[in-house]
């Protein structure tokens, strides 16, 4: 019976053991791995086997592989990316085109990864099929598909592989490219390791042909032909839109041009959302790549995280304002009317002086004054200033000032005309009522109300 528990405990004991062990899976370029698809870490057929559970092995046979290229592999734990070996890619390259089985090794331990090509056979005639992916959706058809066949190259008779794009309308902006090998992304070629780029330095319609050498691997771009034509550039903006963290990227409306104070001329362009209290990023597509960030927008109207903003960017003077649309409201006292001897002054925006004509003479108290928000909030006083001019009593010079505590927030100036001629009628104010002369009984009657007067000034009936 002792010796029936030992040997059960040993065997719980081995079980726990295998069942702890982890799982490490080679994931790379679909070329030198079981299956189609390049970097899949889910694959199964690509699992390492170990006796120990420290030395994992894993072999691939059949594999045709060529002279100089890159073959990129990691060692994945339990099928996930969280954890893989090497940090950067493993690489393997073979001196000859050829049918080779590739070896795998790697240590749980010390985490070493290696591959090794045995060569098992010659190979055949290898052809591929090469296409364009990059960064322009109206260049390219699509941004960064690898799938997309409407780029495919075209071999030429010097074994050039050559895609020529249609007339394409380009703002200035640079472009990013791959060529990528049999529309996987498991081999694709550019700048070294990087992307190759094209940079556009003048906006206009432009046909580009992108070219390959499958033997130097030289990934290249040349302008076929460029027509020059104002492009109307698209503008985007991202915000932490009403601060919920939802940093999204919004298209923007161009507003039109306006003039400035030097007659130059600016674009403005504008996006209404909900103000979230950050800064933003400004870019000609909705993607991080070159966008411009904005720490500390100008802010017009106080706006608070929550208020419906309009976002207002000007490329040309570089500069991004937030423009509160519901602010608090503000209520500028301000001189909506004024009255001198019961005759009321035409007040026009942004028009300060005046001349008018009364017909008798008039002191302060005969200036009368309203003001527009003089609530009892707003502190504001208004002061009536006469000065005579040239000591006559025919001119005089009235200004009226309003102000909102000690801070002058309206004036007028007004040069008043006295006019005290004769008319003949001695107590009628020709300014305060309107006044009819007419004929009757063949002499000249004054029609002043329900009152008639001669020329005299005398009361007729």
């Amino acid at each position: 019976m002792k010796k029936f528990l030992l040997l059960l405990v040993a065997l719980v004991a081995t079980s726990a053991v295998a069942m702890a062990q982890d799982t490490w899976t080679v994931a790379g370029t679909a070329a030198i791995l079981n299956g189609t698809d390049s970097w899949a870490p889910a694959n199964a057929a690509n699992d390492m086997v170990s006796t120990d559970g420290v030395n994992f092995t894993l072999a691939v046979e059949g594999k045709t592989l060529e002279a100089g290229v890159n073959y990129e592999y990691k060692v994945v734990k339990n099928h996930a990316w969280s954890e893989a070996y090497p940090g950067n890619n493993a690489t393997l390259t073979v001196n000859e085109t050829a049918v080779y089985t590739v070896n795998y090794t790697f240590n749980a331990e010390t985490k070493d990864v290696a591959a090794e090509a045995v060569k098992t056979g010659n190979a055949g005639e290898i052809t591929h099929e090469y296409s364009v992916a990059g960064s322009s959706a109206d260049l390219f058809g699509a941004a960064w598909s690898e799938t997309n066949t409407a780029t495919n190259m075209t071999k030429g008779d010097d074994g050039i592989y050559a895609w020529t794009s249609a007339e394409t309308a380009l703002a200035v902006s640079t472009i990013e490219f791959k060529v990528v090998e049999d529309h996987s992304w498991g081999v694709s070629y550019g700048y070294g390791s990087g992307n190759a780029t094209f940079s556009v330095t003048e906006a206009g319609k432009y046909v580009l042909k992108f070219t390959f050498d499958p033997e130097s691997k030289y990934v290249g771009c040349e302008v076929v032909s460029f027509t020059p034509e104002a492009v109307e550039a698209t503008y985007f903006i991202k915000h932490d839109w009403a601060g919920e963290g939802n940093w999204t990227w919004q298209e923007m409306t161009k507003l039109g041009e306006m003039t400035t104070e030097e007659g130059g001329k600016f674009s403005v362009y504008s996006y209404e959302g909900i103000y979230g209290g950050n800064g933003c990023n400004i870019n000609t597509a909705a993607d991080d790549t070159g966008a411009q960030w904005f720490a500390e927008p100008e802010l017009t109207g106080s706006p608070m995280v929550g208020d419906l903003c309009a976002f207002r960017y000007s490329p040309e003077l570089d500069l991004l304002a937030i423009i509160n649309l519901n602010p608090e409201p503000v209520n500028t006292p301000s001189i909506s009317k004024i009255t001198i001897k019961g005759q009321e002054l035409e007040i026009e925006e942004d028009k300060y002086y005046y001349s008018m004509t009364v017909n008798e003479n008039f002191d302060e108290s005969d200036v009368e004054v309203e003001v527009l928000n003089a609530d009892e909030d707003t502190n504001v006083t208004v002061s009536v200033m006469n000065a005579q001019i040239i000591k006559s009593e025919e001119y005089r010079q009235v200004t009226v000032t309003l102000y909102q505590g000690e801070e002058l927030v309206d004036q007028y100036s007004i040069t008043v005309t006295i006019d005290d001629t004769p008319t003949g009628i001695n107590d009628i104010n020709v300014n305060s009522a309107k006044v009819v002369k007419t004929i009757e009984n063949d002499q000249v009657v004054i029609l002043k109300g329900d009152k008639k007067f001669n020329v005299a000034g005398q009361a007729v009936k």
